[in-house]
């Protein structure tokens, strides 16, 4: 927003145009009115469907943002997906065997594994059907990165793996903690099951 429309602008605008998808334009560091005013002015000549003025560290024009992009979504026509009767988070220390675990547990190769600690970044969701006897059960295994001491997070992107990690055990209905059965409990283990228990 700050520098205003640049030439490389107006080729993106052009391919945008070209491709005929319906283009939402977020200018960003709108941080004040004169800079929302100018942003106006500026990049409407870009002729956007819609423009919307956004500051991420202000938290200005988000929700609108994500409104307006979710009112253009068409209709799929497709039936919500039935929720897992129960979600189960598998969390635990970097390079415990939480993904091998996951993996093990549905009989496949669902989610990767590494030696090399924080391969999972992000909190994944496998859906599976639980089947015991006559019962049918859909559930949700939710492989997490591993939590490490707050001190050693030492980048945004491992800063959301670990916040993603513990929404995934709030949401949850259980959790289950996975240990290094070669290595004696650490203190960052206590922490992850104060973590679990509050």
């Amino acid at each position: 927003c700050h520098t205003g429309v640049m030439p490389l602008d107006h080729e993106i605008g052009a391919l945008l145009r070209a491709s005929e998808c319906t283009v939402v334009m977020a200018a960003n560091k709108a941080d004040n009115e004169t800079y929302r005013e100018a942003a106006v002015a500026d990049f409407s000549r870009l002729n956007p469907s819609a423009f919307v003025p956004t500051s991420c560290t202000q938290n200005y024009g988000i929700r609108q943002l994500v409104e307006h992009c979710f009112e253009l979504l068409p209709d799929s026509g497709a039936k919500p997906a039935e929720r897992p009767a129960m979600q189960l988070a598998v969390v635990g220390r970097p390079n415990v065997g939480k993904s091998s675990l996951v993996n093990c547990i549905l009989g496949e190769d669902r989610v990767m594994v590494s030696e090399i600690a924080g391969t999972t970044r992000d909190a994944v969701d496998v859906a599976f059907r639980f089947r015991h006897g006559d019962q049918d059960v859909p559930m949700a295994l939710i492989d997490t990165a591993g939590l490490r001491r707050q001190r050693q997070v030492d980048s945004v992107v491992e800063f959301f793996s670990v916040t993603r990690a513990e929404s995934a055990i709030r949401r949850s209905d259980a959790v289950l903690f996975v240990l290094d059965a070669t290595a004696p409990a650490t203190s960052q283990d206590r922490r992850i099951a104060r973590l679990i228990n509050d």
